[in-house]
């Protein structure tokens, strides 16, 4: 069997587990695996030369190709949406109040279907007093403790 053969298929296995695999570690070995494959098949190349190859074209690749490649998906991801949580997910969004939230205490809203306790947002008290947000009122969620949301007036 020819050399370039087997590099051709070291590659392809390692691409298949790359596919199982997070991080494109594997993927990097397979790009080296390649670069030894063409090396094989076009020149009279010895194995300690294509070895070397396999080295320097993996080690290229996990210096430059890796980072590039987790910065594109990370990037990708987070437009998705991947990185939250599903409370981090409500922050920013919409509630409908179902129970009056007073200033002082906790009330209930509801998101999406979902039932969550309340409390109003402390961080304009200087500026105004508190009200009681009544029910069916509109509040914008500002943050979380535990499975209590922080909201205030939308």
């Amino acid at each position: 069997m020819d050399l370039w053969l087997i590099w051709m298929l070291a590659a392809l296995l390692l691409f298949l587990i790359e596919i199982f695999t997070p991080g494109f570690a594997v993927a990097c070995l397979s790009i080296g695996c390649l670069c030894s494959c063409v090396l094989a098949a076009i020149a009279p190349a010895t194995l300690n030369w294509q070895i070397a190859l396999f080295v320097v074209a993996s080690l290229l690749a996990f210096l430059f190709v890796r980072p590039f490649a987790l910065k594109v998906l990370s990037k990708r991801a987070e437009r998705k949406g991947q990185y939250k949580s599903n409370m981090e997910s409500l922050i920013g969004r919409t509630a409908t109040v179902i129970e009056e939230i007073p200033a002082e205490d906790a009330g209930r809203v509801k998101v999406d279907g979902d039932e969550w306790q309340a409390v109003l947002s402390r961080e304009n008290d200087d500026i105004r007093p508190r009200e009681n947000i009544p029910v069916g009122a509109k509040v914008v969620i500002v943050s979380y403790d535990s499975i209590i949301l922080t909201v205030k007036p939308e």
